[in-house]
């Protein structure tokens, strides 16, 4: 989905991820998902038994967004390649009877890549054959979309939508633990 163009931006400090106190501050572009996201955690009662999972899927989204914009902003600055290069960032591209989301996709005259952005700790465990992908963190184990699978999903979309090949690549950001 597009950016709504009047939104705020929710920032939290890392202790303000476990009390769930929020700060709105300033104008930026939020995706929609995200937004909704933002505005669910708020309105609903931390003794709502929906609440663990509501912010849960919170953290993870902003996690998600704060690595692709981290991702996004390297490539802008550091990337260099003959020709003109552009480099998109959390595009929906059309794809059967939905949309495939794209982190970030970089055109240039030689190629198009499509990046899947992962921004996480943990230890990582890959079923290619199924598409299956599991993460241990702190001692437990939680299931996730595959991100294989997102990233193959991503590629497809953007031939089919652009017409011409389109390589792919995973691109894990290093999470750093706090001292």
């Amino acid at each position: 989905m597009p950016p709504h163009p009047n939104c705020f931006c929710l920032l939290t400090r890392r202790d303000s991820l476990e009390t769930g106190v929020f700060i709105w501050i300033g104008r930026c572009k939020v995706n929609e998902r995200l937004l909704a996201q933002m505005i669910l955690a708020e309105r609903v009662s931390k003794n709502h038994p929906a609440w663990i999972s509501i912010f849960s899927e919170l953290k993870n989204s902003l996690a998600g967004a704060g690595g692709e914009s981290r991702t996004f902003s390297l490539l802008k600055r550091e990337l260099v390649l003959p020709g003109q290069t552009i480099i998109l960032a959390d595009l929906s591209i059309p794809h059967k009877d939905g949309y495939a989301q794209v982190d970030i996709l970089v055109v240039n005259r030689k190629f198009v890549c499509v990046l899947e952005v992962k921004n996480m700790k943990g230890d990582f465990y890959f079923d290619s054959e199924n598409f299956q992908f599991h993460r241990t963190v702190d001692g437990r184990t939680e299931g996730m979309k595959s991100p294989e699978y997102q990233l193959h999903r991503a590629v497809k979309a953007t031939e089919r939508f652009l017409g011409i090949p389109v390589s792919g690549s995973l691109y894990w950001r290093a999470v750093q633990e706090e001292w």
